[in-house]
């Protein structure tokens, strides 16, 4: 009884993590603020415990880091640190775009063209919160078509806290449009398709980062 307690707990505290990570990324979590248990148990109508246990999900996921005194707060990045996530996602990233070009099966394939189509419409029509969700739920699904599961858990570390980051950067920055099916098209075709190649992994890869994020491979090797 005590194992399938400890069960139901732990599935709670998964709930409650990703009902955070959601708002967090819907930014009714503004980074640094401070995530104190008693309100979001409140909230979410449950103990302390499993909202304890959950803000520490979100702590090895790079959401949610400790401050001393203060407690869990939203991660926010300096600079340094998100250049220095973005230098290891431009060396990761393709690695599994490649991986995906040659494991992913006929139905992974279907599966990502049909999530291309979705951030496509997202994006023409200017839906910011099922376009974020869908452009983490595409690059999520490319890991995941590497089969690699390690190299999948590693990218989710380093992304979790810089799609936050891009989410903000997007909402005040008005005159910078949605990237959609057009920027993310390229990465699909070297799945799917079986012609000779013509670009690497990362060639594509890095185009795509500036296309989407504006930052320059070479910007971010500088810093």
């Amino acid at each position: 009884m005590a194992k399938l307690e400890n069960i139901k707990r732990d599935s709670l505290a998964k709930l409650i993590a990703n009902a955070l990570e959601n708002w967090i990324f819907q930014e009714k979590f503004k980074p640094g603020e401070r995530l104190k248990e008693s309100h979001v148990a409140k909230q979410l109508g449950t103990s302390q415990t499993p909202v304890r246990e959950a803000l520490r999900i979100l702590e090895e996921r790079g959401i949610v880091t400790h401050v001393p005194d203060k407690g869990a707060t939203v991660v926010n990045l300096s600079q340094q640190d998100i250049s220095e996530m973005l230098a290891l996602r431009r060396l990761l990233e393709p690695m599994a775009l490649e991986a995906a070009r040659c494991k992913a099966t006929e139905e992974e394939k279907k599966q990502t063209q049909t999530l291309l189509e979705k951030l496509g419409t997202a994006a023409e029509e200017n839906d910011l919160l099922s376009y974020h969700a869908l452009h983490m739920e595409f690059h999520r699904n490319i890991w995941k078509l590497s089969h690699n599961q390690h190299l999948a858990v590693l990218l989710d570390r380093i992304c979790a806290p810089l799609w936050a980051f891009y989410r903000h950067r997007v909402r005040n920055n008005s005159g910078r449009q949605l990237s959609g099916k057009k920027t993310h098209k390229p990465l699909v075709d070297f799945i799917v398709k079986s012609d000779p190649l013509t670009t690497t992994a990362q060639q594509l890869m890095d185009e795509h980062f500036e296309d989407v994020a504006g930052f320059a491979p070479k910007d971010i090797v500088a810093q």
